[in-house]
C-alpha cells in the first residue's frame, strides 16, 4: 500500500510568521488580483528579428503578455515577472558543429533595452540576463528592441545565433512554512491532522530531527526524523526566480535541436536516425501517446557525418509539423530526472528543492489544511477530455474555476489522458483560485505534470549533496548535466504537486507520497515534467 508523507514540526507551537506583516500582504494580494485577471492569455512570449550589429553584440525584439512589477511597494508586498534570456552560438566553419553557450557581459550597463519600459539585469556568471519592467506597472509588453553584449567577440560571418527566453516569476527572500496538515488518505475519512508546519527562517543548517516525516493517518507510528540539512542546501529562504510554467513541448524541441547526435540519443526514447514521424519521447515509436507530440522531422545519421536529427511538434498526427494545433504549448511529459537536469543545465538554470517548491506555492502565508497551490482546499478537476481549441495556444478547459475553487488537471486516466497547455487554468476571475496560481503567480503547481525536485530525504535515505550550483549552459559529451551536486540518480529527487492522473490528496502542497519512490522519474513517465529555478 502506498504511503503518504508530509513535513511536520516537532512541537505544537503555531507559527507567528505573518502577524507583523498582515496588512502589507493583504495589499499585495489585492494587487496580484490585477495580474491574475489577465493570465488566461499567458504564454505569448516572442523573440523576433535577431541581428548582429557588431562582433560582440546581438539584437532582437522581445514581447510578452501580462507582465507586472510591484517592486518597491513595501518591504514584503513586492513581486515581479521577468524573462530569462540566453544565447546559443554555433561555429559555421564546419558541418554540424556543436552549439555552445554564448556568455554575456556581467555588467548590466553593457546591455540596452529601448523605450524606457524594460531593464536588463546581468548575472554574475554571464549565462544569460533577466529582462523585466524597470518600474511598477502591469500589462502587456509590446515589441521592444534589446541589445546584449557578449563577453567574447564573434566573427558575424562565421557564426549562427539562437536567442531563447523563458518566463520567470520572482520569489522573494523571507521566512515561510513547510509541511503542515493533511486530511483524507485513500478511503479514510478526512480530518486526521498531522502536526504543525515548520518555519524556515533562514538558510542556516536545520538540525537533525527538527523536520520529521509522518505517515498516513491510519499509520501514525510511521514517523521518522530527517537528518540535518546543511546550510548550503537551498531551503527557499533566499530570493530566487522560478519558471512561470512547466517546460513546454516546444521548449524541449528547441533544446533537442541544438544537441549533437550522441546527446540526442540519451535525451530521447528512440534513436535520432529513426524515420520521419518517429516519436521523440513517447515509448511507442509511431502512436501519439498521452498528448506528447514531439517527433522527428528529419532523421539524423551517426555515420558518416554525425548529423543530428531535427525535431518538431505534430500532436494532430497529420505529418505536417509545427502547425497551430500541434501542441507546442502543452507541458512536456515523458521527461525523466536526467532529462530535466540536462534541460536546466543547458538553459543556465537549476533544479528546485522540495523546500523551494513549497515556498513557491505558499509564499509567506501560513499552512492551510489540505491546501493546493492557490492556498485553499477547494478544487475542481478537469482533464484533456474536456478542452476546447485542443493543441493550440488558446487551449482551455470547458470546465471552469470559481473565485474559490481552483481548477487543476488531476484524477484523469493515466493511459489515455495527458497534460494540458501550460497556464490553461488561468481565467479572468481575479483570485488565486480562479487562476490556479501560486502566491507568486507561477502556474500549474498543482496537477498537470509532476514537478521534479531535489529531495531533503527522510530518515537515512535519499540525502542529497545538492548545493544550488547553477547550470553552465553546456552538457557533457554523453548529453547529461555534469554540475557539482547534480546527482543523476532519481532516488535523490522527489516529485511534488501531482499530475493529470494523480489523486487529489497527492496534489496538495504538503504531500510527499513519493518520497521513497522513483515511479514517476526513473524512466520517461507520461505524468512527469518539471520546471527550473535560478538565483542571481
Amino acid at each position: 500500500m502506498s504511503r503518504k508523507f508530509i513535513f511536520g514540526f516537532e512541537t505544537n507551537v503555531k507559527s507567528l510568521l505573518l502577524k507583523k506583516n498582515n496588512m502589507k500582504i493583504k495589499l499585495f494580494l489585492i494587487l496580484v488580483q490585477i495580474i491574475l485577471s489577465g493570465l488566461s492569455l499567458a504564454n505569448n512570449l516572442k523573440i523576433n528579428n535577431v541581428t548582429r550589429p557588431s562582433n560582440d553584440k546581438v539584437s532582437f525584439d522581445l514581447q510578452w503578455d501580462n507582465s507586472w512589477n510591484f517592486n518597491g511597494l513595501s518591504s514584503t508586498a513586492e513581486n515581479w515577472d521577468a524573462v530569462w534570456v540566453f544565447v546559443k552560438v554555433q561555429d559555421c566553419n564546419s558541418d554540424f558543429k556543436t552549439w555552445e553557450h554564448g556568455d554575456l557581459s556581467t555588467n548590466s550597463s553593457d546591455h540596452v533595452a529601448s523605450g524606457g519600459i524594460l531593464t536588463v539585469d546581468a548575472v554574475s556568471d554571464g549565462k544569460g540576463v533577466f529582462i523585466k519592467r524597470q518600474s511598477r506597472g502591469v500589462g502587456n509588453i509590446s515589441s521592444t528592441s534589446i541589445t546584449l553584449t557578449f563577453q567574447t567577440a564573434y566573427n558575424p560571418s562565421n557564426i549562427s545565433l539562437e536567442v531563447f527566453g523563458i518566463e520567470m516569476v520572482s520569489v522573494l527572500d523571507g521566512a515561510f512554512e513547510v509541511g503542515g496538515t493533511s486530511g483524507s488518505y485513500n478511503s479514510l475519512d478526512a480530518g486526521v491532522a498531522f502536526n504543525n508546519g515548520h518555519t524556515i527562517s533562514s538558510e542556516s543548517a536545520i538540525s537533525a530531527g527538527l523536520l520529521k516525516t509522518e505517515g498516513a493517518p491510519n499509520t501514525p507510528s510511521e514517523l521518522s526524523y530527517n537528518p540535518s540539512i546543511p546550510a548550503n542546501f537551498p531551503k527557499g529562504y533566499n530570493f530566487f526566480y522560478i519558471m512561470k510554467y512547466e517546460i513546454t513541448q516546444e521548449q524541449y524541441v528547441n533544446f533537442l535541436n541544438l544537441l549533437n547526435y550522441a546527446q540526442q540519443t540519451v535525451r530521447t526514447s528512440h534513436l535520432p536516425n529513426s524515420p520521419t514521424g518517429t516519436n521523440g519521447l513517447a515509448p511507442n515509436p509511431t502512436s501519439i501517446m498521452n498528448r506528447n507530440g514531439v517527433r522527428i522531422i528529419t532523421p539524423g545519421n551517426l555515420s558518416p557525418d554525425n548529423k543530428p536529427a531535427i525535431y518538431g511538434c505534430d500532436l494532430n498526427n497529420n505529418g505536417v509539423f509545427n502547425e497551430a494545433d500541434d501542441g507546442q504549448n502543452l507541458a512536456c511529459n515523458y521527461l525523466s530526472w536526467p532529462d530535466i537536469l540536462a534541460y536546466l543545465d543547458w538553459s543556465g538554470l537549476r533544479p528546485m528543492t522540495e523546500l523551494e517548491f513549497e515556498k513557491a506555492c505558499r509564499g509567506p502565508l501560513p499552512v492551510v489544511t489540505d491546501e493546493y497551490a492557490w492556498g485553499a482546499k477547494e478544487i475542481i478537476q478537469t482533464s484533456s477530455n474536456t478542452i476546447s481549441d485542443a493543441g493550440t495556444k488558446d487551449e482551455l478547459s470547458t470546465i471552469e474555476a470559481t473565485p474559490v475553487d481552483g481548477l487543476a488537471a488531476i484524477n484523469g486516466d493515466s493511459n489515455n489522458d495527458g497534460p494540458l497547455r501550460v497556464g490553461f487554468a488561468a481565467s479572468n476571475i481575479p483570485t488565486r483560485a480562479g487562476a490556479g496560481a501560486s502566491y507568486w503567480s507561477s502556474l500549474d503547481m498543482t496537477g498537470n505534470l509532476w514537478e521534479q525536485t531535489v529531495s531533503v530525504g527522510y530518515a537515512n535515505g535519499n540525502i542529497s549533496s545538492f548545493t544550488g550550483v547553477l547550470g553552465d549552459g553546456k552538457l557533457n559529451n554523453s548529453g547529461d548535466a555534469d554540475q557539482s551536486g547534480w546527482n543523476l540518480d532519481p532516488t535523490f529527487s522527489i516529485v511534488r504537486g501531482g499530475s493529470y492522473a494523480s489523486g487529489d490528496f497527492q496534489s496538495r502542497v504538503g504531500d510527499r507520497v513519493n518520497i521513497n519512490s522513483t515511479t514517476y522519474n526513473f524512466n520517461r513517465n507520461p505524468e512527469a515534467g518539471g520546471r527550473g529555478v535560478r538565483q542571481y
